[in-house]
């Protein structure tokens, strides 16, 4: 038996048959289990309830999810789009970079670019991760530049003006 389930019976115990804050055990159980921010929580529930309006709920049983999908549906359908509205945000913004290297359980190497700005709606400071890109090369300091550079740097025109200023 896991912590969860545990957990879950325990809850069961103390709730007594009350739903909503049976969901609410749950929910604060997922969350602290996987160490996410506490402030997920209202963005969980917001989810919950559009999956539970926009999904025949048995179905939802025999679904199945796991990282390959989130990889495939991220870099195919939804980086472009946090992108564009994460490199519009530095217009906006005082920002600052930070470059960091990691490699996937395949021994690909990667450069994340994470910018860290104000939230526009509290100006509360925030890191944001802008690419994800791949190495192809080695990983010295000049072809990480280069990477780098290109990819802030593309589709511009003579002038050498910035793709994200």
């Amino acid at each position: 038996m896991n912590i969860y389930e545990e957990h879950s019976q325990i809850g069961e115990k103390l709730v007594q048959g009350n739903n909503e804050i049976y969901f609410r055990f749950h929910a604060a159980t997922f969350i602290i289990q996987h160490n996410l921010p506490f402030i997920l929580a209202e963005k969980l529930l917001s989810f919950v309830q559009l999956v539970t309006n926009n999904h025949n709920v048995e179905a939802l049983k025999n679904y199945t999810l796991n990282a390959n999908h989130i990889s495939q549906i991220a870099s195919r359908c939804i980086e472009s789009d946090l992108q564009a509205k994460y490199l519009n945000l530095l217009k906006r913004s005082p920002f600052s970079i930070a470059l960091d290297e990691t490699s996937s359980c395949n021994n690909e190497e990667f450069v994340a670019i994470n910018a860290r700005l104000l939230q526009e709606d509290s100006y509360l400071p925030t890191t944001k991760l802008i690419a994800l890109l791949k190495i192809e090369e080695s990983s010295t300091g000049e072809n990480l530049y280069n990477l780098v550079h290109d990819f802030l740097f593309s589709g511009q025109k003579e002038t050498k003006e910035r793709r994200i200023l």
